[in-house]
């Protein structure tokens, strides 16, 4: 599984752009790892109280993970996992 850090995301993981060590059977599953793999920071804008964060898109395969199962997407080798910020703007 690749797990793709963006914008400020990128900098919350350490200034990782991109993650291939990480194994998880599912998105609740990876979000918990990263969160303690990369501290209060990271949890408290990406996966807070462990929710996803109204902060963050999150895409497994290039499809939101609202248009699959949510915290309970399961994952396999191969997945492909982006977090985005939020975009605000006008």
């Amino acid at each position: 599984m690749v797990v793709k850090f963006f914008a400020h995301i990128r900098k919350l993981a350490g200034n990782t752009k991109e993650r291939t060590d990480v194994k998880a059977k599912s998105l609740y599953e990876l979000l918990d790892k990263l969160s303690k793999d990369y501290g209060n920071e990271f949890q408290s804008k990406v996966f807070p109280n462990n929710t996803i964060s109204d902060e963050v898109i999150i895409l497994v395969n290039g499809t939101h993970i609202s248009h699959l199962n949510g915290l309970n997407t399961k994952l396999k080798a191969g997945d492909v996992v982006c977090i985005f910020p939020m975009i605000f703007g006008g």
